[in-house]
This record gives structure tokens, sequence and C-alpha cells, in this order.
């Protein structure tokens, strides 16, 4: 059994106090709230009243100084009887008065029937922002009718407590909450205040059929009015079903268990009730009662879609075709092709390439050309084929390419003769040739094109002038290079340090020798790298040749300024090779 009651050591005089926390609330008999949660909802006009009776097992014990326990209040039985009536659905009335069928408080010794005290209780809503989440206000005054020595009585009471809550229609899950406080006189048993209280219920239901729900509800009360000990806080736990009828009758069943000892925590709670709330009204008789209907003067087309609201719904799939013209449940695929019938054509073509992913969605094609046609079969759709009716390979969109270097036969200055594999399509005019520009820089297209120098020295030799004005022409011609890195590089014969030395020097040999070709000189640096960067063996000659050399390197390219030709993205880098060491 939980322990949720509270220990006292108590004297055995007559003591005068409520100790029932448990509070019922009226919403239930609408089929809203929790058992002690009130609804921010009103619904419907007119009468609701119930009867909700519990069973509370040791709501209060006693501790005796020498560690001994007994029943300071055993059990109680209360039968709350309540009615209401709403006004409008702007605001409803309660009265509820409890009847203690049974009360065992050896306390006082008392056993038998009593009364509690009378609650006054009224819902005024505020504001609803959405079927989910409303807002009111509810004040409740209580009249002191109990009997004193049951412990029913706890005298004159006001209080105010703010509700929010609201209904999800699409889960059929519903929820509240209520704060608020309870305003009474004070008064002590054994060193716990008894009197004004913060109180707070929160609860939530869902209903797996229309008529019948199932919830639960956590409820606290913390004392304001302190006593010799502490002031009085309770709190409780419970769970409940109920079972609406067409006819107006409500049955409801619940229990639960204190969670914080303190006087009027059980240890257990039993509640069974039977209510009855007058018939809503239906205004536009379609099944959908007035205080949910949306649409109260316009009667919903009960055709099995969103049909809750009670609103008509001409358009069910909100496709823009009415559902007297729609042939189908799936909305229109608005897109100009057969959209009358309203239903959706996945593949306008039905060329077996669905719109979504087909670029020729009106025009049957295949599946390699992404559902456009292809009149001359080459596997380029007619819509990116800048040569439709001949015959030609991607890499050129479709043109012929008879000499297979990428650049379509009609962009091609040299159509018989294949450019350089290395030059970029984007930057070629097709021909052949020994120098041009690449992205990382500018290549030669034989590695026996040589920048010579003499042997071990920076000089250049005559014999490379011819090609270092084309290097120089082509970094003038093309602004868009940026900056270029001039590389020095040297095979291993002559020791790091020395190579390093000489590798600087016959970049800046070139360096200079640009500069004097026009080559602005903030657009070239001269770096030398030495042995350290081969590119070949150094284990025989031709891959000592190989590795001496001088590269022409991007270092940052300029950005785009509307002159010289745009960079491909396809290139590999090429390098000078020099003299022996």
């Amino acid at each position: 059994m939980f322990p949720t009651a509270l220990l006292l050591a108590f004297s055995t005089h007559a003591i005068a106090s409520d100790v029932d926390a448990f509070q019922p609330a009226s919403s239930p008999v609408t089929g809203n709230g929790t058992l002690q949660g009130e609804s921010p909802l009103l619904i419907g006009d007119g009468f609701g009243g119930g009867i909700l009776g519990n069973f509370a097992q040791n709501p209060v014990i006693r501790t005796f100084q020498d560690g001994t326990n007994s029943a300071a209040v055993s059990s109680m039985v209360p039968v709350h009887l309540y009615g209401g009536y709403t006004i409008a659905e702007t605001a409803r009335v309660d009265v509820f008065l409890p009847v203690y069928a049974s009360v065992n408080a050896p306390v006082n010794n008392f056993s038998g029937a009593a009364l509690g005290d009378i609650r006054l209780q009224g819902v005024i809503p505020l504001y609803t922002v959405t079927e989910a989440l409303s807002f009111a206000v509810i004040p409740r005054l209580g009249i002191p009718t109990g009997n004193e020595n049951a412990l029913t009585r706890q005298g004159f009471q006001a209080s105010i407590a703010g509700s929010v809550g609201g209904e999800l229609a699409d889960v059929d899950v519903g929820w509240v909450a209520n704060l608020g406080l309870t305003g009474s006189g004070g008064s002590e048993l054994e060193g716990v205040g008894l009197g004004s209280t913060f109180d707070f219920v929160t609860g939530g239901w869902w209903r797996p059929t229309d008529p019948f729900r199932v919830g639960a509800e956590i409820d606290l009360k913390a004392g304001l009015v302190g006593g010799t000990k502490s002031a009085n806080t309770t709190s409780s736990m419970h769970i409940f079903a109920q079972q609406m009828l067409p006819s107006g009758v409500g049955l409801l069943l619940g229990g639960g268990t204190g969670l914080i000892a303190g006087l009027g925590s059980p240890d257990f709670r039993v509640n069974f009730g039977l209510h009855y709330a007058q018939l809503v009204q239906d205004r536009d008789r379609d099944g959908v009662v007035d205080a949910d209907d949306r649409c109260v003067d316009s009667a919903e087309d009960l055709d099995g879609y969103d049909d809750k609201d009670g609103c008509p719904d001409p358009d069910n799939d909100d496709d823009g075709v009415p559902d007297i013209d729609d042939q189908c449940k799936e909305a229109e695929d608005i897109d100009g092709w057969q959209d009358e019938d309203g239903c959706p054509d996945p593949d306008n073509d039905d060329d077996g390439v669905l719109d979504n992913d087909d670029t020729c969605p009106t025009d049957a094609g295949t599946a390699e050309t992404n559902g456009c046609p292809d009149a001359d079969g080459d596997g380029v759709g007619d819509n990116t084929d800048r040569c439709p009716d001949l015959a030609g390979p991607v890499k050129t969109m479709g043109c012929p390419d008879r000499d297979s270097d990428d650049v379509a036969d009609l962009d091609d200055a040299c159509p018989d003769d294949p450019k350089p594999n290395s030059e970029p399509v984007g930057s070629s005019d097709g021909c052949p040739k020994d120098v041009y520009v690449a992205e990382q820089g500018i290549e030669f297209d034989q590695f026996n094109q040589n920048i010579v120098f003499g042997t071990g020295q920076a000089t250049i030799q005559s014999e490379s002038f011819t090609l270092l004005a084309t290097v120089a022409k082509l970094i003038i011609e093309h602004p868009e290079m940026g900056k270029v890195e001039i590389q020095g590089h040297t095979d291993n014969v002559g020791g790091a340090e020395n190579n390093l030395a000489l590798s600087q020097k016959r970049a800046e040999a070139v360096m200079k020798y640009l500069t004097g070709e026009g080559v602005q000189a903030e657009r070239v640096t001269a770096k030398g790298f030495g042995q350290t960067k081969p590119i070949d063996s150094n284990r025989s000659p031709k891959g000592r040749a190989n590795n001496r050399r001088v590269a022409f390197i991007i270092q940052s390219k300029a950005k785009p300024s509307g002159t010289g030709k745009a960079l491909p993205k396809v290139a590999t880098d090429r390098d000078l090779a020099g003299e022996p060491v």
C-alpha cells in the first residue's frame, strides 16, 4: 500500500477541520475535463448533473509517542450530489452538496453519516485560440454546512482558478490544467496548519471511441497556513474511465492513491459516478452537435473525409476539382496535363520515366535521356543535343567528333587533327599545339620541350627564348590565371643544398626573362625546390632529365573581369625540362 497518509501524534479532543481533499469537477457531465479538473470548454446549453461517490481508506493516520500507529480517520464515503446549468455557452453555474454516507473518525469518537460544506461554482470562458487551446476562469464559494465532529467542515471558503485545455480532434486526445488559490479560515490539527491553499490539477484523456474515454490526473494542494509543525500539503493521482450514452446518461469509474503524505491523502480512493446532461443541439441536422460544429448552418457532407468538424468539404483532396467531377481520391497534380479528371498523372507521356524525373514530361523518351526524345539515337536527348540529327558522343553534346579530341567538329578548327590530350576542352580550338593553358598552369605537349640552361648554371640558353616568349604571351593573354609561381626542380646529382640554390636561381632567371617580355612583375614569383619533388626515378639518365624541369603553376586565380578565357576544370600539370645539373 502506498504510504501517503500523514503520520501525526494526536490527542483525543475533538478537532474541527475538513480533511477530505477531493473536490469533484462538473465537466465530466459533458464528457470533458477530469475527475477534479474543470474544462474551459462549455458543451451545449442546458442542465447537467450527477452523483459522484468515492471511498477513501485511511485519509489520516496518527502516530503515538511510543511509535505505534492508528487511524485518526480510517475511512470516508462521500457522495457528491451536483448540478449545473450552461447559459448560452457563455457561462456555467454549479452547486455541489457532499453527503458523507459514512465517516469513521476515531480521533473525535465519530462514526456515522454527515454533511460536508456546500460549494458554489462558476465557469466563465475567456478566449479560445483553437479547439486544442481555450482559457476560462473559475470562481468558487464554500458554505460551512459540514459536521465538525466528522471533520467535514472547513468554514467559509472563497477561491479563484484559471483553467486551460482543449482537445486534439485528429488524435482524440484532450487535456486540462487548473491553477488557483483558495482562501479560508485557518485551523491547526496537532501542529499541522489547515486553511488557505494553492491548488493545482492537471490531466488528460484519450477517446478510443467517441462515447468512451479513459484518462488520468494529478492534483496538488499546498497549504498556505502554517502550524506549529508545518502547513498541510497533499497530492494524489487518479485514473478514470467514462462511457457516455446517446440518451445523455453517463457512467464513470475511477481510482487512485495519495502521492504526498498529508491530511486527506488516503492509502487509496475508489470513485464511481452516474450523471446526465441534456442532449445538445444540432441545428443543421448533420450529426455533429453545434458545440463541435464549425458550420452550424451548413450540413457536413458525410463522405468519410474530415466529418467531425461539421463543415461540408466540396473538394476533399483540395486539388481544385470538385468532388462531383473528381474521379480520384488522390489530389490531381496540376501541371496542364489532363487536369480536369482530378486524377494525378505521374507519367504524362507514358514513357516509363516519372514526371518528377522526366526532363521532357510531355514528350516520350527513354530513361537514358531522362525521358526526352533522341532523334539520332546517340544517347543524348534532343533537348540538350547540339546536333539532334547527327549522332555524336555525350562529351560533345551529341555532335560528331572525327578526331576524338572531345572538341565537336563544329567548334574544331582542326577537325582531323586532335588537340593535346591534356589541353582542356573549354579553352581549346581543337588544333595541335606545343604550349597551352591548363587549370593548374601552363603545360607543354612534349617532355622534350626544354628550357635549356648551362650545366650547373642559371644562364638560359638562346634556344629556349622562343619557348619562353610563348609562355610570356600566354600569361599576358590570360589575366584570369592570376598569379603564377615559376618552380625550379633538379635531379639528385650535385648535392641537395647546391641543387636547392641552383633551382632557385634558375626559377628567378626565368622570372626575369618573362618580366622582360612584358609580364607584370606582381603576376609571377620564383621558387626553387631542388631535388625534393621528383616526377621520375633518378636511377636513369632519362628519369633524371625528366626531373630537371621548370614548371609554371597557378597560385591564385584572379577574380573574373570579363577579359581572357575562363580556365577549364579538367587539366593536369606538365613541366619544362632543363639541362643536366
